[in-house]
């Protein structure tokens, strides 16, 4: 367990956190961050820069953009570093432990091989799995009781059973122009999302029928949609051929296009994610992870599949038409 700080009434105590390193990750730390910030300490968060559109409704009083290289973010974490300034690493990465310790900051982050003496408050992992919403809480929550109020008793919080993201109005209308320059204005549209970054266990976690589900849908008469980064373009159109893809955007906007998307069809990703935190109307596919840790925080999305075994493309049809004929889906048009 940890050690505890032994801080009664500092709520001014400066706070610095270490987002972790992929989108997932840091939507599924939304619910910790809004935790942290019922400490009332001025936060300055750390993370890729991809990441600041997803922590809009977090209170922070600067980002500071990391790029992977070691010494550069040694540098801006440096110049971020204020007096008794206090740290939380999210990643279990020896050397985000190790940037933090290197600036000067006493930090508090999960124990892991090789850098707990890098921590000033090490705390045990569950010895239970749990769900990342549910591991990274519980880290923040142990972080709260260690700075504002010291027990020698942990008791677990209220974790939230929804993220609740919201989007901007000023990124709804960059969707609005994206989807006016794919002709889907003023359209219910489906969302796709066949790619998915890295492999899990050696495996693939992209399912393998997106070409034909999209076929299918457009045969329906449907407008089908996806938004990948650059770098996934072409592995996009490589998994499904007819989609029409839109520009690439940032993630704030992403997020408004999946919450208008009359459904959001995607692998075990970072678009699962947003999507859950949008409250879209979504099927997560999955076929080598496994949904009771990763699947999307909600408790409506649907999960298909199973860490072992793909869903075949005529339970996926099946469940879209369930889907959209449910008389809770939306049919929202930006």
């Amino acid at each position: 367990m940890v050690a505890l700080l032994k801080i009664t009434s500092r709520p001014s105590l400066p706070l610095i956190v270490r987002l972790p390193n992929w989108v997932g990750d840091v939507v599924m730390c939304l619910p910790a961050l809004k935790h942290l910030n019922t400490l009332g300490m001025p936060m300055v968060v750390c993370g890729r820069a991809w990441a600041k559109p997803l922590i809009q409704n977090i209170q922070f009083i600067k980002f500071v953009t990391l790029t992977g290289s070691f010494w550069h973010d040694l540098g801006a974490v440096r110049q971020a570093v204020v007096q008794d300034m206090v740290g939380l690493s999210f990643p279990d990465s020896l050397s985000s432990a190790l940037i933090f310790r290197l600036a000067g900051v006493q930090t508090l982050g999960y124990r892991d091989d090789g850098r707990s003496w890098l921590l000033k408050w090490p705390v045990e992992k569950l010895l239970k799995p749990t769900h990342a919403v549910e591991k990274w809480f519980y880290l923040a929550d142990v972080a709260v009781k260690t700075w504002h109020q010291p027990s020698n008793q942990i008791q677990p919080s209220d974790l939230p059973r929804s993220i609740e993201m919201t989007v901007q109005a000023a990124q709804i209308e960059k969707a609005q122009l994206l989807l006016a320059q794919a002709h889907v204005i003023n359209k219910p549209y489906i969302l796709i999302a066949p790619t998915a970054t890295g492999k899990h266990h050696g495996k693939i976690k992209v399912w393998p029928h997106f070409a034909e589900l999209t076929r299918a849908l457009q045969q329906q008469g449907l407008n089908v949609i996806a938004c990948p980064p650059q770098h996934e373009q072409a592995q996009a159109l490589e998994h499904s051929p007819s989609v029409s893809l839109l520009q690439p955007t940032d993630l704030g906007t992403f997020a408004a296009l999946a919450q208008a998307a009359t459904l959001v069809i995607c692998n075990d990703s970072g678009v699962s994610h947003i999507a859950a935190a949008v409250g879209a109307n979504q099927i997560t596919l999955f076929g080598v992870t496994d949904p009771k840790h990763t699947g999307p925080w909600s408790q409506t999305a649907v999960c298909m599949g199973q860490p072992s075994k793909w869903p075949s493309l005529e339970e996926v049809l099946k469940q879209v038409n369930v889907q959209l004929t449910s008389p809770q889906t939306k049919h929202m048009k930006l």
